[in-house]
């Protein structure tokens, strides 16, 4: 398998020794105490005075109280810049920088390559490497490939033009590179080691263009790539010389495949010849007939799937917590496919129901070389599918509390950051918990992380919670995992950023229809409601939207407005609470990390 690097362990090193306690950063950068000074601190761009603001609701208090009129518009930068600290000071990756600073389109700050670059230099909280990987973040010129500086020349770009465009218009310029990229990577058939990483090297540019969604078939074609790279070269040495000549045939047809498909199933039949069938290999197949989903199956599988599913988190933290939340609440398990931007997601959770992909468990079912029905039929197999999705149910059961939770406070239940960093530290601390107290369940991990995704992910990501402690593991996590996703700031920014805009536009129509004559004043008040699905599109469609509907908009946006700093409040305190308490359970655990260190960790949500 292509390893997954992880540096976040020296990150973390580094970025303790750079944090600076709250009683020192409450007397820097300006001494900035009054509401003015912080107000001006703020709009300057001060990432410190930005993270106390914040975390701290007397201080926005005094601010609102002073400065009734500008608070919203304080409130919202100060999020903005601790939305864009919080990315880099939880990842190294450029690509993923990249991908969720694109995501911020309406952060003008964001998208200027040398504002942005000069701030992360003053900024004591992110690392000098971060600093150092901000021109590949920005696609600067001289970090481009060869292939990527001569699609832009035949295009006529320069490289002074390219220094005036914004992160945002850069990126559009390089979309035509990455597809045509994409569609040669998608004809590419490594067959060893060198071509293979080639392959993942160029795969690795084009995801930092395209993003992970629209690039779901290279990500899968490189998968079976890799596989089928290393169980060839694997082949290559159990077959030998002096096998017959029928092997060493089957051997050939593997290696002058056509494509990863066609090499992995001459892989498998030469596995198979042998007496050593493939796990791995068996996975990356297409389904076979008894493997495949209907209705029916999907019914069946999700029912035999539900109570399994509780009995294997028994004796767990999360299992507690799960007993005591499905005894008043209905559990609903289904199978389904999922699709579109989805298409690769392990489960997923929607209004009070749990979900999981039936691609992940026919991946099961091939590398185990049984069919659907099997499940009925052999406990013990049913019993390692339970094991191998648990954890995706604990994350997604944990999405359904907090969906719950936010109900109780009754404030929008909010995606990103807020609930997927607690859903990840829950899901790899149940898994460190339940390998500890249930052995066999570390010989299941470890005898079937080659042939499972999820259970490879699983592995993963608790020992990097082990290695890391909750803090910087829930950020690095969700940074590396999810971006683009907002974080609980950029939730708090943008709403704020967008609900100003639609509100000067419904401002500028109520001005405009007061000037009308009566009769065309009663025509726009009778005019029908108007489905839109984003803010732009309501914006777009205020001229048509009726008036007594758009009075309605103004009320409920100026209330949104009010409540947003409760509800960035609201969701820090919630993950901070999470963190205290899971490094509280690795230390019960005897998992003593750099978080049980007396060297702060910056939480930079409550400092």
């Amino acid at each position: 398998m292509i390893p997954r690097l992880s540096v976040r362990a020296a990150v973390l090193a580094i970025a303790c020794s750079a944090f600076v306690p709250r009683a020192q950063a409450q007397n820097a950068d300006g001494d900035a105490t009054t509401p003015a000074q912080i107000i001006s601190a703020i709009i300057h761009d001060d990432a410190m005075t930005a993270r106390i603001f914040l975390g701290d609701p007397r201080t926005q208090a005094v601010v609102k109280a002073a400065e009734p009129a500008r608070f919203d518009a304080v409130f919202e930068h100060a999020a903005e810049l601790r939305d864009v600290e919080r990315l880099l000071t939880s990842t190294v990756d450029p690509m993923n920088i990249r991908l969720t600073l694109l995501s911020r389109g309406d952060c003008a700050f964001c998208q200027d390559p040398a504002r942005l670059e000069a701030w992360a230099a003053r900024d004591r909280a992110i690392i000098p490497d971060v600093v150092k990987k901000l021109p590949l973040v920005f696609f600067d010129w001289k970090s481009l490939s060869s292939s990527q500086l001569d699609w832009l020349q035949a295009y006529g770009t320069t490289a002074a033009d390219w220094s005036a465009l914004s992160l945002q218009a850069r990126y559009e310029r390089l979309l035509g590179w990455a597809r045509e990229e994409m569609g040669s990577l998608m004809e590419s058939n490594p067959s060893n080691p060198k071509q293979l990483q080639d392959m993942a090297a160029r795969a690795y540019a084009v995801y930092g263009v395209l993003g992970r969604d629209e690039t779901t078939p290279l990500s899968d074609r490189l998968d079976k790539a890799d596989t089928a790279v290393e169980k060839l070269a694997a082949a290559d040495k159990l077959v030998g010389s002096g096998a017959a000549a029928g092997l060493r045939q089957a051997l050939a047809d593997a290696q002058n495949a056509a494509d990863p498909d066609a090499r992995l199933a001459a892989l498998n039949r030469l596995y198979d010849d042998m007496g050593r069938p493939d796990a791995q290999v068996r996975a990356a197949l297409p389904s076979a007939p008894g493997q495949g989903f209907d209705a029916a199956s999907r019914l069946r599988t999700a029912a035999l799937l539900s109570t399994g599913l509780m009995r294997e988190t028994q004796g767990t933290w999360a299992g507690a917590d799960l007993t005591a939340f499905f005894a008043n609440h209905p559990l609903d398990v289904v199978v389904r496919p999922f699709a579109g931007q989805d298409v690769s997601a392990a489960a997923e959770y929607d209004n009070n129901r749990l979900s999981l992909n039936e691609k992940f468990i026919a991946q099961f079912l091939r590398s185990h070389g049984k069919t659907i029905d099997d499940l009925t039929r052999d406990p013990a197999l049913l019993r390692d599918l339970t094991r191998t999705v648990v954890p995706e149910f604990v994350h997604e059961s944990t999405h359904e509390m907090q969906d719950d939770w936010a109900k109780e406070q009754d404030i929008p239940f909010q995606s990103g950051e807020g609930i997927e960093q607690e859903a990840l530290t829950v899901q790899a601390l149940f898994v460190l918990q339940k390998e500890k107290i249930d052995p066999s369940y570390r010989r299941f991990l470890e005898a079937n992380k080659n042939s499972s995704t999820l259970v490879a992910n699983d592995l993963w990501q608790a020992e990097n919670l082990k290695k890391e402690g909750a803090s910087y593991y829930g950020a690095s996590v969700f940074s590396d995992d999810y971006p683009g996703s907002p974080s609980i700031a950029s939730n708090a920014w943008t709403g704020l950023s967008l609900d100003a805009k639609a509100e000067a536009a419904i401002q500028a129509e109520l001005g405009r229809r007061a000037e009308l004559s009566a009769a065309q004043q009663a025509s726009l008040a009778a005019a029908p409601r108007i489905q839109v699905e984003t803010v732009s599109d309501f914006i777009q469609a205020v001229p048509r939207i009726g008036t007594s509907e758009l009075t309605g908009e103004l009320k409920i946006m100026r209330d949104h407005d009010h409540q947003t700093p409760q509800v960035y409040d609201a969701y820090a305190a919630r993950l901070a609470g999470v963190v205290s308490l899971t490094d509280q359970r690795l230390a019960q655990l005897g998992i003593h990390g750099p978080a049980a260190d007396p060297v702060p960790v910056p939480d930079l949500a409550h400092p």
